[in-house]
């Protein structure tokens, strides 16, 4: 392996799971830390597991192909805990009225979700609320999930937020999502709020709420996401609304790709 020219020793490296690399690996020698510590052999891991949008990458400069390959902010969704597989875990909860928030493994007096929508996730449950209001939070940090901030301000990729709800058949509910993009401070840049309400016998179909946020002011550094819902017939346990495949993601159009170079030299002179 010495002996191995540091193209070929790339080549090779680039196979190597990425923990390995930065745990064990970069500890052989200088050799095997310099190449491991190079954007080209990041560049490659995130070409080669699909981490990588064409034309979307760090400014010249900067080291952040292995930010890109370990968090892949352009191509996950950035909520934790997104389908209620471990209860209320990595959100706040704001209210938990009534009986308080509950989890379904199998959603009760609904049509199955997999018949409105293919779910990939595996053991998907669903949070179900009370007879008073039960609203929970959850808020991304962009760049701690690795996105840099001159791609907020400056390529302002489309950010899409997502949901599915259901009322049940036997009782009457209310349902919100109420979506805010913050500056660094906490400060309000846009917002979008869904209401929903059903009458008893309207529910048992799953429904999908959705919205995109498009050319928002620059200094977007955070999301908060906040959901909720209540029973309106005050009846015991957990007859309220519904939810699951809570989702934040952004999202790159051409117009968006075509400009990234461009930014990126912009981005490169003004840092320089």
């Amino acid at each position: 392996m010495e002996g191995l020219p540091n193209e070929v020793l790339t080549l090779v490296l680039v196979y190597v799971p990425g923990s390995d690399l930065v745990r064990n690996c970069i500890l052989v020698c200088q050799k095997w830390r310099d190449i491991i510590n190079s954007s080209h052999l990041w560049q490659s891991k995130c070409e080669k597991t699909g981490k990588f949008i064409p034309n979307i990458t760090p400014p010249p400069h900067n080291d952040d192909y292995k930010r890109l390959y370990f968090f892949n902010p352009y191509g996950r969704n950035l909520l934790k805990n997104f389908c209620a597989k471990v209860g209320c875990s990595k959100w706040r909860i704001k209210e938990d009225g009534g009986n308080g928030f509950g989890v379904e493994d199998i959603p009760d007096n609904v049509k199955p979700l997999s018949e409105f929508v293919h779910v990939e996730e595996p053991d998907v449950k669903v949070w179900t609320t009370s007879y008073y209001w039960c609203v929970k939070s959850q808020e991304v940090d962009l760049k701690a999930e690795g996105v840099e901030e001159w791609i907020m301000d400056h390529v302002k990729p489309h950010i899409g937020v997502s949901e599915w709800y259901a009322a049940r058949h036997d009782s009457g509910c209310a349902y919100e999502m109420t979506v805010r993009l913050l500056d660094w401070m906490g400060h309000q840049i846009d917002s979008h709020v869904f209401l929903k309400q059903f009458q008893r016998g309207e529910g048992g179909d799953w429904h999908q709420v959705s919205h995109t946020f498009k050319d928002y002011q620059p200094g977007v550094r955070y999301v908060d996401f906040r959901h909720g819902g209540k029973d309106m017939e005050f009846l015991p346990g957990h007859h309220g609304v519904k939810f699951t495949l809570s989702s934040v993601r952004l999202k790159f159009t051409p117009s968006h790709t075509a400009s990234l170079s461009n930014n990126q030299r912009t981005h490169k002179v003004s840092e320089d």
